[in-house]
């Protein structure tokens, strides 16, 4: 586990979090971890997590990641086996809307020639491969949505470059969009978002 633990139920903390951190100095901690002051102690948030829970919380409402597409100065060529393709075809609405741009050029061949701005136009094949494999995965478990499992296989890819540097406005934001989700404290895949770590727990 990447944090100490705390007996501190996250979720009673939510209402003071909203009130607190607009006021608070945050501390950026090796690029990976944002931590604040609040009345009921320490908070560390995992700043890849918190970025795929807030990705995955746009992607599910079906908001464009940042609301902008960034137009690729060299469109990509992706090509998928006949299989691949198929499952690809279906999931191109989705990706529209949630900012890629995609035309067939042929049967197995699709050219990308906008993305989503936190998507890195080097791993753009890799990325739709991963998807497709874990809308393959979905398919095969009853229970699982493919559009949930598409968002969160989504939010998870654009998420892991995401240990980068931030000023004070930056995680403002940052935090105030986290702290919107119903469940702030958890990843999509059910990993540990934050902790609040209590000043009990700090004098141990």
């Amino acid at each position: 586990k990447p944090f100490v633990q705390s007996s501190v139920d996250v979720s009673d903390n939510q209402t003071e979090s909203k009130m607190i951190f607009e006021s608070s100095l945050f501390l950026q901690v090796s690029n990976r971890y944002i931590v604040g002051t609040m009345r009921s102690g320490l908070l560390v948030i995992n700043q890849q997590r918190a970025y795929e829970r807030i990705i995955f919380d746009r992607l599910m409402s079906r908001e464009k990641i940042d609301s902008v597409s960034q137009h690729l100065l060299y469109p990509v060529n992706c090509t998928f086996s006949p299989a691949d393709s198929e499952i690809f075809t279906e999931l191109i609405p989705d990706l529209l809307d949630f900012g890629f741009r995609i035309e067939a050029m042929s049967r197995n061949t699709f050219v990308v020639s906008a993305t989503p701005s936190d998507v890195n136009d080097n791993e753009i094949q890799s990325l739709f491969e991963q998807l497709i494999l874990d809308v393959k995965t979905s398919m095969m478990q009853k229970f699982n949505r493919r559009d949930e499992s598409l968002c969160r296989s989504l939010a998870r890819r654009m998420a892991s470059d995401m240990c980068k540097p931030m000023v004070q406005d930056e995680m403002h934001r940052f935090v105030s969009e986290l702290f919107q989700s119903q469940v702030p404290n958890v990843s999509p895949n059910g990993d540990t978002v934050l902790v609040i770590v209590s000043p009990d727990t700090l004098l141990k």
